[in-house]
């Protein structure tokens, strides 16, 4: 799932509130779209979350390595965290089930037991 995708489908309401929240600042004489600008500024000043539940910090691990996602009942109330802090999103066009944007999955630090040489764990430890 794109980040850009993620923020295009919310709702009006829900997009402000995002954007509210997390400080982001638009500009509507810029040529490109509201959410491509949201996007761009919620990817770089994404941080990954910080003393998550067990469950959340499974959840997180799970959605860092299945690019596609999962269902809210696989993850169980661990997603309802990542949810809240906008690291996850409800896929467009797929009721129940939750995706984390690859912007931020390539940012995460990887898990000790994921392959060092995949592409994902390259970029998370890659330096500006």
């Amino acid at each position: 799932m794109r980040l850009i995708d993620a923020v295009a489908a919310l709702s009006a309401r829900s997009f402000e509130r995002l954007c509210r929240r997390r400080g982001v600042d638009l500009d509507e004489r810029k040529r490109i779209s509201l959410a491509e600008q949201a996007a761009r500024q919620l990817a770089e000043s994404f941080r990954a979350p910080d003393g998550l539940p067990a469950a959340a910090q499974s959840a997180l691990r799970f959605l860092a390595s299945h690019g596609q996602g999962a269902t809210r009942k696989e993850l169980g109330g661990g997603v309802l965290p990542l949810i809240e802090r906008d690291v996850a999103f409800d896929v467009p066009d797929k009721p129940g089930h939750v995706a984390m944007p690859s912007a931020f999955r390539v940012q995460l630090v990887p898990s000790p037991g994921e392959d060092r040489a995949s592409l994902r764990a390259l970029l998370a430890v890659a330096s500006d």
